[in-house]
Order: structure tokens, then C-alpha cells, then sequence
């Protein structure tokens, strides 16, 4: 397994080659997923190719808030190796937590202003980024440098899949149209304003950190990650049918965060977030060294990614393209659009490190 980082000497290092690719690999999942739902016309939804990608359209949510709590073990022991205090660990973690919130309504705020949105609602709506935020400044405070942390990372995920069970009815029917339905929205589902609400989302983050944690003590060989690659993607199938099954005997329509098909919905993304993540960790010893940098790179800079690609998506800057394409032309242009975004970050990374380097020389 390839890593990479800095560590105490005569200690391992920690962070893991194969993480960054498989956020990489998200990136192209999650760029995909907003396009081909943005730019393919009615008439090729029907066919195979177009639900192929609807299938993968389910892996990037998921896998971006499992590979945070995974991103908060490595880095929980990396700081704890360099001799941090624990109080400063956690600080970290809170504070980039807080960060990435602000971000998240910055870039709510860009997007509403780039298409000409009226009012509050689109810059307060609750989406990945806010859930992303929340789920690191809640393992910060409860979980990180804590007794018995895997347990507790565990039993978060257990309370918010319970939470969201039991409160999302309730926050539907009392809370939409309250004047702090904003901040309720980010907790727990409340129309219109929540997309990814904490509960159920920060279920993902703590079984992420469990994962993370056990693969730092007992890195899996490459046999050992194939298999649960596979395991996993056998387990999401089964799961995924099984929801479907269970909520078209139901016939309650879409599935909501407060039926009980919601567990079998999870333990299908926690599956198809592990299966990419084991097979990212199989694969990039095996990579070309270049495939490998362009995906790292888009990996370490998915919270940019993401801001760059989703108003070529449904912004105004891609309004031409909506529901306009067949499913090859929508491909060339997807593929386009993934190379683009890799320049923006590649881009934000010469502007980021010389912006370092004229700070470093005029200090």
C-alpha cells in the first residue's frame, strides 16, 4: 500500500495515497452525477447508459462524508504522533469545521447571485458542504482524543440514523415555515431548505472514522482490500434491491429520511463508499504515476472541485446545455467538464503555493 507524509521518526507514516485517490475518484463520480442530470434530455433517461450513471450518482454523497471521518483518524493520529496536545487536536478539527461551514454559505452565496436568485432560500439551504462542516465539528468535540472513541464514532451513527427515524415526520410537519427552519434544516430534514441534513448524514462520518482508525493499526494487504472491495459492492446490491423492494410494497414513493428503509438506504451507501475506497487503496500502488497525481490532486482539492463544476451543471452558466443532450454528446461533454475542473484546482494550487512562497519571502 503507497504512502505518503510526514511522520515522528521510527514511527509509520499515515497518510495514505490511496484515500486521496479514492476522493479523487468521488470527484469523478460526483461531477458525472450532477451533469448527466442536468444536461440529458428527456427522451435518453430511459435508456441503460443513462441509469448506469444514476446508479453511480448514489457513491459520491456518501463516500465524501465517509472518507471525512476518515480524514479525521489520519489526522487525529498524525497530530497526536507530532506531540499536539488533545485539546488542540480537537480545535483543529472544530475549527476546520467552522471554516468549511462559512464556505459552504459563501459559496451558497456565489450561486444565488450568479443566477439571479431572489430571496434567502437558496443561500440557506442546507447541502453536502453544511453536512460535511457539522460532521467534523461533531467528531471534533465528542469523538477525537477520546476514551473508547471507535465505540462512541459507532454509536453516532447509530443516533443519527435513530434521530432522523424518529424526528424527521415530526420537523416536516412542525417546523417547515418556522422562522429558524434554517438552522433546524441543518440537523435534521425541514422543507425546503434541507439536501443533507446531520441526521442521517453523520452516520457516514462515524463509521468513516472507525474505518480509518482500523486500517491505521492493520493496513489491509492488497488481497485483503480487493475483497472487501468486493464484499462490499455484493452487500450494496443486495441492500439497494431490497430497498427498492421494500419501499415499492409500501407504495409510499420516494424514499424519505424517516421511513425504515432509510437503514437498508445506508447500510447500501456505506457499502458503495467502502467498496470505492478499498478499491482505490488496491489500486494506486498499481497506477501510473501520472493517473495517480491527477487524481490525488483532485482528491486534496475536492471542496474546490466542487464549488468550480456545480454552476456549469445548473447554473446559469450551463443553462444552454439543460436537457438538451444525448447521451454521447452529454459523455464528451462530461468529460470535459472534468478536465476543466482539473485545471481550476491545478490552477488554485500554482496560485495557492506562489502566494505561499511571496509570503514566506517577505517575512
Amino acid at each position: 500500500m503507497t504512502q505518503s507524509g510526514t511522520a515522528a521518526q521510527g514511527q509509520p507514516k499515515v497518510r495514505d495515497v490511496g484515500i486521496d485517490v479514492a476522493r479523487g475518484l468521488a470527484v469523478l463520480l460526483m461531477i458525472q452525477t450532477h451533469a448527466y442530470d442536468a444536461w440529458v434530455e428527456l427522451g435518453a433517461r430511459a435508456s441503460v447508459a443513462y441509469r448506469v450513471t444514476r446508479e453511480l450518482g448514489s457513491i459520491p454523497a456518501p463516500i465524501f462524508v465517509f472518507l471525512a471521518g476518515v480524514g479525521v483518524a489520519y489526522g487525529e493520529v498524525t497530530m497526536a504522533r507530532r506531540g499536539a496536545l488533545p485539546n488542540a487536536i480537537r480545535a483543529r478539527f472544530a475549527r476546520r469545521g467552522g471554516e468549511i461551514l462559512l464556505l459552504a454559505y459563501v459559496v451558497s452565496a456565489v450561486y444565488a447571485w450568479m443566477d439571479g436568485a431572489q430571496g434567502f432560500r437558496e443561500i440557506l439551504r442546507a447541502d453536502i458542504l453544511h453536512a460535511i462542516a457539522l460532521t467534523l465539528i461533531v467528531l471534533a468535540l465528542v469523538v477525537v482524543q477520546r476514551r473508547h472513541a471507535l465505540w462512541t464514532a459507532a454509536g453516532l451513527s447509530a443516533i443519527a440514523l435513530a434521530g432522523s427515524l424518529a424526528l424527521t415526520g415530526w420537523a416536516k410537519s412542525t417546523l417547515a415555515g418556522h422562522a429558524l427552519a434554517p438552522i433546524f434544516a441543518l440537523f435534521v430534514e425541514v422543507p425546503p431548505y434541507s439536501r443533507f441534513p446531520l441526521m442521517p448524514t453523520l452516520a457516514f462520518a462515524g463509521l468513516g472514522y472507525v474505518f480509518g482508525r482500523r486500517i491505521l493499526a492493520s493496513p489491509p494487504k492488497p488481497g485483503q482490500a480487493l475483497a472487501i472491495c468486493g464484499l462490499s459492492a455484493l452487500v450494496a446490491l443486495v441492500a439497494n434491491v431490497a430497498t427498492k423492494q421494500w419501499v415499492d410494497a409500501a407504495e409510499l414513493g420516494p424514499l424519505t429520511r424517516g421511513h425504515p428503509a432509510l437503514l437498508l438506504n445506508f447500510i447500501d451507501g456505506t457499502a458503495r463508499a467502502l467498496s470505492v475506497t478499498a478499491l482505490a487503496v488496491w489500486v494506486s500502488p498499481r497506477l501510473p504515476d501520472r493517473v495517480s497525481s491527477v487524481l490525488v490532486r483532485l482528491g486534496q482539492g475536492s471542496l474546490w472541485a466542487y464549488a468550480f463544476h456545480i454552476p456549469f451543471c445548473y447554473g446559469r452558466v450551463g443553462r444552454a446545455l439543460w436537457h438538451a443532450l444525448g447521451m454521447t454528446n452529454a459523455t464528451l461533454c462530461v468529460a470535459s467538464l472534468m478536465a476543466l475542473t482539473w485545471l481550476a484546482v491545478f490552477a488554485r494550487d500554482v496560485l495557492r503555493d506562489r502566494w505561499k512562497k511571496t509570503r514566506t519571502a517577505g517575512t
